[in-house]
């Protein structure tokens, strides 16, 4: 695969001029002319003619999926984290990366929120939407020990290892804990 780019010097914003997909004796196969067209062509090719859910999990991929329409694929957009701004007083204060999502509601087959306050939110702006569902993280509360038999000095984070999670912040205060507490654990 070799894609071409246009960059505008100013943003160092690129798009796609031409996409060119080599066979396997190194040959030009198709060209393509955008991004979107490229990704398009590799969906066909991945599902063909058969019926599939593409479920979209990242912003960064919405774009090229947006004009993805096939009849026998339904596109569902998963939304894993709050689409407003901080401090999430304003609902009109959407994070720019959510924006496009949920403005083009009404061109996707499915909106997943995790919660119904998110849903709320969201139908606050957009108003009532029959293609705005929840699906909650499935996992039950797991049982939990008296308080009596629990670990004081013993905490539990857990998250996935990515920047946006921020755990560079919890390990820095939990060293002000140890100062205070040395026998505590993360």
């Amino acid at each position: 695969l070799n894609i071409w780019y246009v960059v505008d010097p100013k943003s160092t914003y690129h798009i796609v001029q031409r996409a060119t997909l080599f066979d396997e004796q190194g040959r030009p196969g198709r060209v393509y002319t955008s991004r979107d067209e490229l990704f398009h062509s590799f969906l066909d090719d991945v599902i063909g003619d058969e019926h599939a859910f593409v479920c979209v999990e990242s912003r960064r991929a919405d774009g090229e999926t947006f004009g993805y329409e096939r009849p026998n694929v339904k596109r569902l957009y998963l939304l894993h984290n709050p689409h407003l701004l901080p401090p999430y007083a304003s609902l009109t204060r959407i994070r720019p990366s959510y924006k496009p999502l949920l403005d083009a509601h009404a061109d996707v087959d499915a909106t997943v929120f995790l919660t119904v306050a998110q849903r709320a939110d969201a139908e606050a702006v957009y108003g009532e939407q029959p293609n705005f569902y929840v699906v909650p993280h499935p996992a039950d509360a797991a049982p939990s020990a008296p308080f009596s038999e629990r670990d004081p000095n013993r905490v539990v984070m857990l998250a996935r290892l990515d920047q946006q999670k921020q755990l560079n912040h919890a390990i820095d205060a939990f060293a002000t804990v140890v100062k205070t507490l040395p026998n505590a654990r993360l």
